[in-house]
Parts: C-alpha cells; structure tokens; sequence
C-alpha cells in the first residue's frame, strides 16, 4: 500500500509548494567538487564537520546518514559500527529502544517523518523512499500511526533531546543546511541551547577518547 500511495502522495504535496516555501538555507563554501557522485562525501566535506564542536552530520533526501563528526559520535552513536543500512534517522527513531534515548520519542518522530516527507518530495527519490515507508509500515506501529497523519514541515530550528546516562538529559537546537550543489544532501547541526547541553557534548567527547 506504501508503495503506491506515496509517490501519489509525493507529487500531491509537489505541486501544492511554492517557490518561496521552497528556499532553503545554504551553507557557504559547499561547492560541487566538494560533494563526490551518489552522495559520497569528500574529505573538504568531511572537514567542515570535524571543524564543528557539535554534533553534526550529513544525510541524504530519504535520511541515510553519509558523514558524520566526532561529537555526533559521543553524543548520538559511533554510525561506523553499524551496518550502512541502519544508519538512518527514520529507522533508528522508529526502532522499539529509541525511547530508552529519546525523552520525548513521539515528538522527534513526528518531527523528523513530516520533514522526511517534505525532503523526499522535493528531490523526487520516490523509489527508494517508498521501499523505506514500505518497511517501516510493516515493522512499526508508531510509524503507521504518525504516517496516516500526513504531516509536513519545513526544515528550520527545532529543539530536540537526548538522554545519556553520564551527563542526563541533553537539549539542541536542530538547523538543517543545503549543501550546494549536491544530489539532495543536507547537513544537520545539534547546537546545545544551555551551559549544561554545553558541557555535557564536552564531557561526552571526553569519554570517547579514555
């Protein structure tokens, strides 16, 4: 059934969008050259992540996570130590133990499938994301709940939390880039919004070092 209401859904919402809710942020200095083919990242690409003290990573229109920095790997989970496959938002959010990390689990799954829908619309990659909800609606309940709500956003500046058992509760604020230029790759950037956030990715970082 995911299969073939979503690219009916895809091209109802396409035509619905305007060019100005269209725009998306860019971030300076992501050329072309800097971006490899079929959403390989380059080691320029790869510096700008390591350059940041936040979490951050890279990923692509149906959310599959190709670059990633040390922070997001103390804060969110080492995504070399996992299978290519499950290294992707909408499964590790719908995955039955994400709420023992998430504290508001249905919020950030909400979050994070109305702007899967939107990211997927726009770059037209109705294939591979219809294998995705295909997936999903037979392995979650959550997911066919919140599916059936059709929600859309646009990225901007949302709040999100995460647990961690040494440092406690973590708040961010999430700002999704474009990358120039790119096959629909965008950056996203977990800002902390206090001192304690602050101080807790810090002391994460160092954990991952001993």
């Amino acid at each position: 059934m995911a299969t073939t209401t979503l690219p009916e859904f895809l091209r109802a919402r396409r035509e619905r969008l305007q060019p100005a809710s269209t725009e998306r942020r860019r971030t300076p200095g992501l050329r072309r050259e800097e971006v490899a083919a079929r959403a390989d990242v380059t080691p320029a690409l790869q510096r700008v992540l390591d350059n940041l003290r936040v979490p951050a990573l890279v990923k692509t229109p149906t959310f599959q996570i190709v670059a990633w920095n040390r922070a997001a790997v103390a804060v969110i989970g080492d995504y070399a130590a996992i299978p290519e496959r499950e290294r992707n938002m909408l499964r590790r959010v719908f995955h039955p133990e994400a709420a023992a990390f998430l504290p508001h689990a249905d919020d950030m799954r909400r979050t994070c499938l109305a702007a899967f829908r939107v990211d997927v619309a726009r770059a037209g990659a109705t294939e591979e994301a219809a294998a995705l909800v295909d997936e999903l609606m037979e392995t979650s309940e959550d997911f066919r709940r919140l599916w059936a709500e059709n929600e859309l956003h646009t990225h901007g500046v949302r709040h999100r939390r995460l647990f961690k058992p040494t440092v406690g509760e973590l708040v961010f604020e999430a700002s999704t880039f474009s990358v120039d230029d790119s096959d629909g790759l965008s950056m996203v950037v977990l800002s902390p919004v206090d001192d304690d956030s602050a101080r807790g990715v810090e002391q994460l970082i160092r954990e991952l070092a001993e």
